[in-house]
């Protein structure tokens, strides 16, 4: 995360405004997430986050607090579209990384999976598999406004479908779903979805409306012409950072420092080009889909094996991995999820008249919600005064600060956790 400070000298006093992101977003971007507005009312999207949640796997055996296995059978009963058996031995920790192991089994054995719960009691099929497979899930389910990130090396074998990933279900009243990175082996694609959907119960369960669904990688890279990565083998070569940006008003995805896509809840009624919070104006008619992805949801990594197959250009596609394939490895290096902190627990705070620079104290600090500078502040030699607000710092005519010598003022805003968010 490329993080930048900006300084301007005003007057006789020296502004400083950290961490504001960056509402624009193209295809080749390099990963920024700064910007600056300054006017009399300080830009109020400006983000501090703070790590919450960090697995760096160095233990021997999967952090159980932390974790929990998917098993067996967690997805397509029907193996439409893949067939493995999800087993905790295929999930191993060592070596400073998570690794999840597909393998091919020496000889195939029947597995018994429920595929239906009536009354708590599982319904259960059975079935040959002649490949198993891993896939574990956080414990925690993280709220929108947070960024998440892990550095994976992803396996590459024909016929694989590993994933980063995260889902919030309820029942089957809702259902969220951000893939960061899904990648289908053999078609040498990488594609990034987002969902949600309030009434689940259409064709084959998936939900039935969606984010813009954007595919990186065909035969070659085309869109992203900044990309390093002309083909999908040559980025899974390496371990990389793939992230999530998560806000109310847009998903962003990232692999390195490279913004590889984005998915916007604001979109212009005239021309469908999304909007950010701080584009938006009073009377302006936007679009505001009732799918955008907003529940809690929970961390997924895992790799699937594909099966079946596909109608393609030059005929059938068998899909599943190659005759002579063994095993394969998906390693997780970290995890890392990072959250707005709480809120201030004061409303509003006005500077006025009456403020004095506590004169035994070289730094002093004022925070709230909403602080409104109304008055004249003076700060002798090598005091420092940081103002800290969550929404906005409103700075009335007239107000001014002035400085004596080596004194600093900071106005610092940071977007919070309110009860609805």
């Amino acid at each position: 995360m490329s993080i930048k400070c900006y300084f301007f000298i005003i007057g006789i006093f020296i502004l400083q405004v950290l961490h504001a992101q960056d509402c624009t977003c193209d295809v080749g971007d390099t990963y920024s997430y700064d910007t600056l507005i300054l006017q009399k009312t300080v830009n109020s999207h400006i983000r501090h986050y703070q790590c919450v949640f960090e697995d760096s796997f160095d233990g021997t055996e999967l952090n159980t607090s932390l974790w929990k296995y998917s098993l067996p059978v967690p997805r397509d009963h029907d193996f439409f579209n893949q067939k493995a058996y999800h087993r905790p031995q295929n999930v191993k920790v060592e070596d400073g990384l998570l690794k999840i192991i597909i393998r091919r089994e020496p000889h195939p054995f029947v597995g018994v999976y429920p595929i239906d719960w009536i009354d708590n009691v599982a319904i259960n099929d059975s079935s040959i598999f002649e490949f198993t497979t891993g896939e574990i899930e956080s414990l925690i389910r993280f709220p929108i406004n947070c960024i998440v990130e892990a550095r994976i090396k992803f396996p590459k074998s024909y016929g694989l479908n590993p994933a980063f990933w995260m889902y919030g279900q309820s029942g089957y009243a809702y259902y969220n779903e951000i893939d960061c990175a899904e990648l289908f082996t053999h078609k040498q694609m990488l594609l990034a979805n987002c969902y949600a959907d309030k009434n689940f119960e259409n064709k084959d369960g998936f939900p039935s409306q969606k984010c813009t669904e954007k595919i990186f990688y065909e035969d070659t890279l085309k869109k992203n012409i900044n990309f390093p990565y002309t083909l999908l083998h040559e980025l899974l070569n390496d371990y990389h950072i793939y992230r999530i940006i998560w806000s109310e008003d847009k998903i962003e995805i990232y692999i390195d420092d490279y913004c590889i896509q984005r998915f916007f809840k604001y979109r212009d009624i005239d021309d469908d080009s999304g909007l950010c919070i701080n584009d938006l104006m009073a009377g302006k008619i936007v679009k505001i889909p009732s799918y955008y992805p907003s529940d809690t949801m929970c961390i997924v990594l895992n790799t699937a094996v594909e099966y079946g197959y596909d109608e393609g250009d030059i005929g059938v596609i068998d899909r599943r991995p190659n005759a002579d394939f063994t095993s394969d490895t998906m390693f997780v290096d970290y995890v890392k999820v990072y959250a707005l902190p709480e809120c201030y627990s004061q409303d509003i705070i006005s500077i006025g008249d009456n403020y004095s620079h506590n004169e035994s104290l070289n730094y002093d600090l004022i925070q709230a919600r909403t602080i409104i500078l109304d008055t004249n502040v003076f700060l002798h030699d090598g005091r420092k005064l940081e103002i800290k607000a969550n929404d906005e710092i409103i700075i009335n005519a007239g107000a001014s600060i002035r400085t004596q010598g080596n004194s600093e003022i900071l106005l610092d805003i940071q977007r919070c956790k309110s009860n609805g968010e």
